[in-house]
């Protein structure tokens, strides 16, 4: 989440997530940004039910773990990846203010359109995988990408 702010400070705009039009009333279909549409999230206890939805938002991109929907953006990756092209495209000025940077978290300054892709493939390492293992490439062999952690929870 920090480096999508980030990414989004970087290019002149101002993250919004503490106020009222920012909470949702669940539960929800879909997820921000056009992303599975018809997915229901709803907010629940720890259960099957809500690991079940963890891995429908954390489903790779890559075959064979997903099967391409045809949607707008059948994963969260194809969003991502809408974003990298995005700013590939647009090449837009970059300024590092009012952003936060965390070794811990991972999170960096995004000062250019390269480390706006770093942090795209970042994100999307934590969170899906990479196009040939399920383990988060930046980190320790032994820390799953998200959905695969949420699939050994499950």
């Amino acid at each position: 989440m920090a480096l999508a702010c980030n990414m989004l400070t970087a290019i002149g705009g101002s993250p919004s997530i503490a106020n009222s039009s920012f909470a949702l009333s669940y539960p929800v279909t879909g997820l921000p940004g056009h992303v599975q549409p018809d997915l229901v999230v709803d907010l629940l206890p720890l259960n099957t039910a809500a690991l079940d939805t963890f891995i429908a938002i954390e489903k790779p991109e890559f075959p064979p773990v997903a099967l391409l929907a045809a949607r707008i953006f059948p994963t969260i990756g194809d969003f991502y990846d809408a974003i990298s092209k995005a700013f590939q495209s647009l090449q837009p000025p970059i300024a590092p203010i009012h952003q936060v940077a965390n070794s811990r978290t991972g999170a960096f300054l995004i000062t250019s359109v390269a480390d706006a892709l770093k942090a795209v493939n970042q994100i999307k390492e934590q969170g899906e995988g990479t196009e040939t293992s399920p383990f988060a490439a930046d980190f320790d062999l032994n820390d799953l990408a998200h959905y695969y952690r949420f699939k050994e929870i499950r």
